[in-house]
Order: structure tokens, then C-alpha cells, then sequence
């Protein structure tokens, strides 16, 4: 009688380690870019506009420079 109880318990541990490794990986996984940042070529003086996207951005904070 043990053994039909034994099944979705054990089904029940199997899925909770997984989510518990899937928000482990979330968590630690390093920010990186998600897509080629291209070349842009604008003239003198006038703004440039460059894509970028990030992902597994996490608590980590995004910024951009203006020089």
C-alpha cells in the first residue's frame, strides 16, 4: 500500500528540485548581451543611436555614457 503513495511524492520532489534549479540558475547566471551590438556611423556632432539588448540582467543595473 506504501508504493501508491510513494509515487506522486516522489514525482511531487522530482519537480520541486527542478524549479529550485531552474531559480538557482536565474539567479546565477551572469549578464550577457543577447544580440550583436552593430556599427553605426553618424556624422559629426550628431547623436548615435546603438541597440542593446541584455538578458539575465537579474539586480545587476544597466547604464549608458554620454561622452
Amino acid at each position: 500500500m506504501m508504493t501508491g503513495r510513494r509515487g506522486p511524492f516522489r514525482s511531487f520532489a522530482i519537480s520541486l528540485i527542478q524549479i529550485i534549479t531552474i531559480i538557482c540558475q536565474v539567479l546565477t547566471e551572469e549578464p550577457r548581451f543577447a544580440e550583436p551590438i552593430p556599427n553605426v556611423t553618424v556624422a559629426l556632432g550628431r547623436d548615435a543611436s546603438l541597440p542593446c539588448v541584455v538578458e539575465h540582467l537579474g539586480t545587476y543595473k544597466m547604464i549608458s555614457c554620454k561622452k
